[in-house]
């Protein structure tokens, strides 16, 4: 009876966060969301610098009640523009009919999560980025040219089109699309292994603009399906390969593939034994560089401005994400970002 109730709470539960992100949600980042747009800078990341001595003063002056408002207004954001949307309804991954220009081809997929299907879908991807990476042109170092990819501000435009574009199989989707912007404080960030952030309060998608330029667009596209409401990270890595690979733009079809093929290599290599994976095609060493978080100059710069050592700030981020996933209802934690594979073989899978 106590494992009924508990379905039943849980349906019901569901029931309301689908109604609510389909006809509530959408509000936020048409009205606060534009207005934040309005600012050149993070006003979350701001946010985020200012609350603690906020707290601090109000204590210090016996602000109690002020102080209480202050804490009540934060859990009335969090829980509309945050924990609400953890408890919608699984999205579907199978959903193909209204997307065109899917790049995977010549690849025969019979039933979602086979053995099978993982590797080919593994080898496409790294047949995918190996060409890719050709077609852009590198320095002596194997880094990315500047001048032969698309500018930040066309990526960040871009990205905002992909996305909308989604809205004809993923309606949550549409609507107006916040402005996406870098942060600040993008060496802390680094120092995270993070590559952007979704803000409840300020209902922005932040990026890090240190990261390898092949990271940008994934990187984009998956904080923005966090500001119409998809807050699994699974999912929002999922909307974002599609954005990517859909889009007529060559390098977001990189970043897309490029963004994912790390997923796929870890479960690949649970699968197999090193001898069978070795005789795998290999990713070519522009693409590798392509793949990487950052440059080792840019790294060199991250850890001579640090004020702390990053593998302690690696690990206090993994503890707090990993709490906070599963706190919201997702069991696997910090894991549900590899999930993505899962949600890739159930899509294609559906061809």
């Amino acid at each position: 009876m106590e494992l009924f109730y508990h379905k039943c709470y849980h349906i019901g539960m569901s029931t309301f966060a689908d109604w609510y992100v389909t006809h509530v949600f959408p509000l936020w980042p048409a009205t606060y969301g534009r207005l934040t747009s309005l600012v050149p800078f993070s006003v979350g990341e701001w946010m985020l610098i200012l609350i603690v001595p906020l707290i601090l003063l109000l204590l210090f002056r016996k602000r109690f009640r002020i102080l209480l408002w202050l804490l009540c207004a934060i859990a009335i954001v969090m829980t509309l523009n945050c924990f609400l949307c953890y408890r919608t309804s699984p999205i579907d991954a199978a959903v193909r009919s209204e997307l065109e220009g899917d790049a995977l081809q010549s690849v025969s997929f019979e039933a979602a999560g086979g053995a099978e299907n993982l590797i080919a879908l593994r080898n496409h991807a790294v047949i995918v980025c190996n060409a890719f990476s050709e077609e852009f042109a590198h320095d002596e170092n194997g880094d990315l040219l500047p001048e032969a990819i698309p500018s930040d501000n066309e990526i960040r435009e871009q990205a905002r089109e992909s996305i909308a574009a989604l809205s004809k199989a993923y309606p949550q989707l549409g609507g107006y699309q916040v402005r996406p912007k870098a942060f600040l404080f993008s060496s802390f960030v680094s120092q995270q292994y993070m590559q952007g952030y979704y803000f409840p309060f300020s209902m922005e998608a932040n990026y890090n603009d240190l990261v390898v330029r092949t990271n940008l667009p994934f990187a984009i596209c998956h904080e923005l399906a966090h500001t119409h409401g998809y807050l699994r990270e699974d999912e929002c890595n999922f909307l974002a390969f599609l954005a990517c690979i859909h889009s007529e733009d060559p390098f977001f079809q990189y970043s897309g593939w490029i963004s994912v093929l790390p997923y796929l290599e870890r479960d690949v290599k649970k699968l197999l034994s090193k001898e069978d994976y070795d005789m795998l095609l290999p990713l070519n060493e522009l693409a590798q560089k392509d793949a990487r978080f950052l440059t080792e100059a840019v790294w060199a710069q991250v850890e001579e401005r640090a004020l702390f050592k990053t593998e302690t700030i690696q690990k206090a981020t993994d503890v707090y994400v990993d709490t906070t996933l599963k706190v919201n209802g997702i069991p696997s934690g910090k894991e549900n970002y590899s999930e993505v594979v899962r949600l890739l073989l159930t899509y294609y899978s559906a061809a």
